[in-house]
């Protein structure tokens, strides 16, 4: 078998048996009345921190604060991603909430023109901005 076949389908095999041991983790823990499913049981503080562009010592501090049930300093987004993954929800959906609420880690320039925006709002008049972005939708 050729290894490059050979390392793809390794791949896929893993791949598949973290997705089914991490459902299996989860069905478990609920049919013995666990209740709440520890978010990091789930997903990594790694792949967590990718996906929200937090660092993994923020990522820390929100799942420690979240599983003592201590939503004070957690953002409310982060709140809702670890409500998702206790629930159950799949990867696929986990991911989607992820790119619509922290944004896209592929494209750097939007990140780029926000945090332009974000370091220089007092001297921008954030209408003409608007009115800019607006009627470049509308024109195509």
């Amino acid at each position: 078998m050729n290894n490059l076949v050979f390392s793809l389908m390794f791949k896929s095999v893993k791949k598949c048996k973290n997705i089914f041991t991490s459902f299996t983790n989860y069905c478990i823990f609920q049919l013995v009345g666990g209740g709440k499913m520890p978010i990091t049981d789930y997903m990594t503080v790694t792949e967590l921190a990718r996906l929200t562009h937090k660092s993994r010592p923020s990522i820390y501090k929100y799942v420690e604060s979240y599983e003592q049930n201590n939503y004070d300093d957690i953002p409310y987004s982060i709140i809702e991603l670890f409500k998702m993954i206790e629930s159950g929800n799949s990867k696929q959906a986990i991911l989607y909430y992820c790119n619509k609420k922290f944004g896209n880690t592929q494209d750097n320039s939007i990140q780029e023109i926000i945090n332009l925006l974000n370091d220089n709002k007092d001297k921008i008049d954030m209408n003409k901005i608007k009115q800019l972005i607006e009627e470049e939708i509308k024109n195509g």
